[in-house]
């Protein structure tokens, strides 16, 4: 995938995601065949209705030197996930475009410098938005995670109705 090849040797910057970083990528068998059934069951249903499917908004979340020693190791489990979901996409005739190709250095596969003005000026937010986890895809919610599991214990025992919300999340265990 001619894609993948730019887009490996560029340096990427983003924050980990616990979750996704304490799973290590090999691409094995066992690997692909689970993305495969979770790619499946979400596209049931325009298989059944044969209309075209074109997923707009999807893509890593990069690691950065600051986010450990293994950041590099994270992000090419990532770029193998990627990979394969391409894959399956392309197998599939299925458009897609991923969401960000620049950024500030989180999900962008080319970034602003940490040395440019424009960053400097950001850092001491971008660093307390870490901090907080406020946005969970690509922080560690660990430190924030005694604070908020009682507020959605709180919140679901108070409107049971909220787990009946749409869009479900997808269960990432799915077998």
């Amino acid at each position: 995938m001619p894609f993948l090849e730019r887009a490996m040797p560029f340096t990427t910057t983003p924050t980990s995601d616990s979750r996704a970083a304490s799973h290590t990528r090999l691409g094995t068998p066992e690997q692909k065949a689970k993305l495969e059934r979770q790619f499946r069951r979400k596209i049931e249903f325009h298989e059944r209705v044969g209309c075209h499917i074109w997923n707009g908004e999807f893509g890593p979340v990069y690691a950065s030197p600051s986010d450990g020693p293994d950041w590099e190791s994270v992000n090419e489990d990532r770029y193998r996930l990627l990979k394969d979901q391409l894959g399956l996409y392309d197998t599939s005739k299925i458009s897609w475009s991923i969401w960000l190709y620049k950024d500030i250095g989180f999900q962008g596969m080319v970034y602003a410098g940490p040395d440019t003005a424009y960053i400097k000026h950001l850092k001491p937010f971008l660093e307390k938005k870490k901090r907080v986890a406020a946005d969970e895809w690509g922080a560690d919610v660990k430190v924030v995670k005694h604070i908020f599991d009682p507020l959605e214990e709180w919140l679901v025992k108070e409107v049971p109705g909220i787990k009946k919300r749409y869009p479900p999340m997808w269960n990432s265990d799915v077998s």
